[in-house]
């Protein structure tokens, strides 16, 4: 799943923090002002769907920033509704004003919301009293082998000694996947018989000197599989109890191994796969990088990126897919 055009927008929060203690705004009845009193504030957040799509209880990430000697924990904040409802809401300390007092820089927020299509939303952010525990949090569970994460709808398990990214899944109890050989990320390198590079000592005011070599190559064209080399390179990368998220780091290694140019691999990858709190899916961010482990370092093309699962969902499967309309 692709993060979806849905946009987190602080109203007011340095205005309202740059006035003196005794000023206060007024919140009226639509809740989109802010309230500034003796350092409590109401700080309203507005949260906006671009695709045209209602969404109920939808997933949100946002950071926001902080003054100095305002916040010095994250359980001194919680978030409502514009009817002063407490939501579920994930605070995750990002900096500290580590020069002065060392409170709260910069605070990220995973919480959910409906929003209509087209439409928004607005939650206030407060700290007038500490946040209440999440009621039904993810649930994580790790061994050497495997890491299970359970959203309540969905169980996820995830290798850590292949890159199948995914070794099983059930929603509702149901399996819907389970990993077979080669299954996770695939690239298909495209053939290379010769590369330019270049080298020079020095910069100057003009260009860059250097010199021009081409050197003749050996790539043919050949598919190569995600490996995950080590264990340890498989991790919880955040366990909150509405967002958390696994982080996978491998190489793409060739499936037919061979003596030519590329058999130390093609290109590194890094894969983080985000889970939330009540949802049945998973986002999948896959980035490719161009890390090679010998120099000179080539900018080598690719004719394919792909991601192999098995599915055992049986005849009958529906996919919908979406995109942005350019007219």
């Amino acid at each position: 799943h692709h993060r979806l055009p849905i946009l987190c927008k602080l109203l007011a929060l340095l205005a309202c923090t740059c006035v003196s203690q005794t000023a206060h705004g007024r919140l009226d009845s639509s809740g989109q002002f802010y309230t500034w009193e003796n350092n409590r504030f109401s700080v309203p957040l507005e949260i906006k769907d671009n695709s045209g799509v209602a969404r109920t209880g939808w997933p949100v990430t946002s950071g926001l920033p902080l003054p100095p000697g305002l916040i010095s924990a994250p359980e001194e904040l919680r978030l409502t509704d514009a009817l002063g409802n407490e939501l579920p809401c994930q605070f995750t300390v990002l900096s500290r004003h580590w020069a002065t007092d060392n409170s709260i820089r910069w605070i990220l927020l995973d919480f959910q919301v409906d929003i209509p299509a087209d439409g928004t939303a607005i939650v206030q952010l407060r700290n007038d009293m500490h946040h209440k525990a999440v009621t039904e949090p993810i649930q994580l569970l790790e061994n050497n082998q495997t890491i299970t994460v359970d959203t309540g709808p969905l169980t996820a398990v995830i290798s850590r000694d292949s890159a199948s990214l995914l070794e099983s899944v059930r929603i509702n109890g149901k399996p819907v996947l389970q990993a077979s050989p080669f299954d996770g990320p695939v690239i298909r390198s495209k053939q290379v018989t010769a590369a330019e590079y270049f080298k020079g000592s020095s910069w100057n005011t003009h260009e860059w000197e250097y010199t021009s070599t081409i050197k003749d190559l050996d790539v043919p064209e050949n598919v190569y599989t995600g490996n995950i080399q080590s264990s340890t390179e498989v991790t919880i990368e955040s366990a909150g109890p509405m967002h958390a998220s696994v982080l996978l780091r491998g190489r793409y290694l060739p499936l037919i191994p061979g003596s030519n140019d590329l058999q130390d691999g093609f290109l590194d990858f890094t894969t983080r796969l985000h889970f939330f709190r009540g949802h049945s899916f998973i986002m999948v961010e896959h980035s490719l990088e161009n890390s090679s482990r010998t120099q000179p370092q080539w900018l080598l093309p690719f004719r394919e990126a792909s991601l192999l699962h098995t599915l055992s969902l049986g005849p009958g499967i529906t996919v919908t897919g979406g995109g942005t309309d350019e007219d």
